[in-house]
């Protein structure tokens, strides 16, 4: 394309020259009578002297040539670009300076079809089997890790909308529940544009929270039910910028109180030794494990057995090989109570009450395991295991703490 148009310019700047060479010559220029020299200068004047011809001044001609390259008809591009040749002519120089720039952004148009998104989100899908929350989301706040950026001009879409984002929306949310707000906001370290297509075909937009908050916050009042497409952008073009798409129905849930690291609160848990086939071999398949007390007998209608237990073990629960049972917390490395049970009640029960989060974990007769971590969750951090109709036999039991690094204490 570069030599196509400097053939071009150099066409025509052969056609510019050619027409003013022309020019000169039909233009008649005067004649000056030469001027007779004084006496005293004839003697000198008489030996020929040659002298230099007057500097020719320069002619400049320049030529702008100015190609715009073709967009792609059948998908949207940005790759069009503006080439500027110019050409600059001397009588003893022909200097030629391409400038290369890229052709102003699309902007993005939104129709009723719209792009499949790069994430799809069915909150009630997530939903599904879970305890009935009642309204709002499933899980509050709702996190999804999207890059946001992209080379369409988002300025045409509305008032407010500013900034660059792709041409498919990153997420759509098929939402279908109900609450009296619906916050989304994108934390991240740069500076980010926030764009929705709401289910009724209503576009809304924001770049910053405020004049010191970049991040783009959109609030909705009592959502519709339906699919909501978002863009995440940038405010400069072509930008990759990381971060958290954030989805709430907490009014007190905001932008300017968001704390990833609020959401999980664990310490790092080190990696143990102790190896799950060791622990299982050694540990739980058999009474033979070291106990810390006796094999005690339970009876119907006696005293229930009550002992005070310790937790300092770091053996992994839930990295046991055990069959039909997920259990958490670290367990110690012997068995914390051993009972034998007679059989013939309703329920048998087994509980720890202590001064941290703690789980239990029992291994019945023929090998049954039964686990729990909480006996309310978000309410009562004590684990209680209820079994309908126990076997009889010897029963093992374990306590663990969810906390690898804090002993724990209490009852069990």
């Amino acid at each position: 394309m570069k030599r196509i148009l400097l053939v071009c310019a150099a066409a025509l700047l052969a056609t510019a020259l050619a027409i003013g060479a022309l020019a000169q010559q039909a233009t008649p220029q005067p004649v000056e009578e030469p001027t007779a020299l004084p006496p005293a200068l004839a003697t000198v004047a008489a030996t020929p002297i040659t002298a230099p011809p007057a500097a020719e001044q320069p002619t400049v001609t320049t030529q702008v040539v100015t190609v715009t390259g073709d967009v792609t008809s059948s998908v949207i591009t940005t790759e069009a670009v503006t080439t500027t040749v110019i050409v600059t002519t001397t009588t003893a120089v022909t200097e030629v300076q391409v400038i290369t720039e890229p052709a102003p952004a699309v902007e993005l148009v939104i129709t009723e079809t719209v792009p499949a998104a790069l994430i799809a989100i069915n909150l009630d899908a997530i939903n599904l089997g879970a305890i009935n929350l009642g309204d709002g989301l499933p899980l509050d706040p709702f996190l999804v890790s999207v890059n946001g950026g992209g080379p369409f001009s988002a300025a045409g879409l509305g008032p407010g909308c500013s900034g660059y984002i792709s041409n498919a929306p990153v997420v759509s949310v098929n939402w279908t529940g109900t609450a009296s707000l619906l916050e989304l906001f994108f934390y991240s370290d740069h500076d980010p544009v926030l764009v929705i297509r709401t289910p009724t075909g209503q576009i809304l937009c924001n770049d910053d929270a405020n004049h010191v908050l970049l991040d783009p916050v959109i609030q909705i009042d009592a959502p519709p039910p339906g699919v909501y497409n978002v863009w995440v952008g940038s405010y400069d073009r072509d930008q990759l910028i990381p971060g958290l798409l954030v989805l709430t129905t907490d009014p007190a849930m905001n932008i300017g109180a968001f704390r990833p690291g609020d959401l999980v609160t664990r310490e790092p848990i080190p990696e143990v030794a102790v190896r799950p086939a060791e622990v299982r071999r050694t540990l739980l398949p058999t009474v033979t494990a070291p106990v810390a007390g006796a094999v005690t007998p339970l009876q119907l209608g006696t005293t229930p057995i009550s002992l005070t237990v310790v937790v300092t073990g770091v053996v992994p629960a839930f990295d046991l090989p055990i069959q039909g049972a997920l259990c958490s917390g670290y367990i110690n490395p012997h068995i914390d109570l051993s009972f034998s049970w007679p059989g013939g009640a309703e329920n048998l029960r087994i509980f720890f009450e202590g001064d941290g989060d703690s789980s239990l974990l029992i291994i019945g007769p023929g090998g049954m395991v039964y686990c729990n971590d909480d006996a309310a969750r978000n309410q009562n951090l004590n684990p209680v295991v209820t079994i309908p109709n126990a076997p009889p036999g010897d029963y093992l039991v374990f306590v663990g703490r969810l906390d690898p690094l804090t002993p724990l204490s209490g009852t069990l």
